[in-house]
C-alpha cells in the first residue's frame, strides 16, 4: 500500500501454484552405434517404462536431433585442418521428429538416417533426445549423443610454417 493512500494498492500479481509430479516413466534411448557416416542407416531402441514396473505399452513416442558442428582434431595432428571451407552448419535443433507407438513390451526401434541437408565443414556432435508421453499427455526426455561424419575420410591439410609470399611456392602438407 502507498502511505497516505491506504486503500488503493500497489500493484496486484496472478500467480498459479501446481503440484510438482515427478515424471512416471523412464525412458531409454540406445543407439546401436556411437558413430556414423555419410546416409548409413542406425537403429536407435526407444524404451518407456513406468517406474512401478509396467512398460509404457503403446504409449506415443518421438525421436528429434539437436546438430552441434565439430572440428575434427586427432591426436598427433595439432596444427592440421580437417575442414570443407566450402560449407558451413550452424548448431540447429531438428523440428521434424520421427514418430510412433511404442509396442505392448513399451519399446520401438527407429531407423535413423542424417538427413541429406546436413553439410558441415567437418563432424556433427548429435543429440538425440526421445520422449514418450505419459498418461496426462506430459512428455519424459532422455538424451543420446552420437557423433556424425559426412563421409569415411577428410582431408587433412597442414599449411607452412613460414609466411606465404604471392608469385612464391609453397609446400603443404596433405592427409587422409
Amino acid at each position: 500500500f502507498v502511505p497516505g493512500k491506504e486503500k488503493e494498492p500497489l500493484g496486484n500479481v496472478t500467480f498459479q501454484v501446481e503440484d510438482f509430479v515427478p515424471p512416471r516413466l523412464e525412458v531409454g534411448v540406445a543407439p546401436e552405434k556411437t558413430v556414423l557416416v555419410g546416409a548409413e542407416a542406425m537403429k536407435i531402441a526407444l524404451s518407456g517404462r513406468y517406474l512401478f514396473g509396467a512398460p509404457g505399452a503403446n504409449r506415443p513416442y518421438e525421436l528429434g536431433w539437436k546438430i552441434t558442428p565439430v572440428d575434427f582434431a586427432p591426436k598427433g595432428y595439432e596444427g592440421w585442418s580437417f575442414k570443407d571451407l566450402d560449407r558451413s552448419a550452424d548448431s540447429q535443433t531438428s523440428l521434424k521428429y520421427l514418430t510412433g507407438e511404442l509396442d505392448d513390451d513399451g519399446k520401438a526401434d527407429v531407423s535413423f538416417t542424417a538427413p541429406s541437408d546436413w553439410l558441415p565443414p567437418s563432424m556433427l556432435r548429435v543429440m538425440l533426445i526421445g520422449g514418450v508421453q505419459e498418461d496426462g499427455a506430459r512428455w519424459t526426455t532422455k538424451t543420446e549423443t552420437i557423433t556424425w561424419f559426412p563421409q569415411s575420410t577428410l582431408l587433412g591439410l597442414k599449411e607452412p610454417s613460414c609466411e606465404n609470399v604471392p608469385g612464391k611456392p609453397f609446400t603443404v602438407q596433405a592427409v587422409t
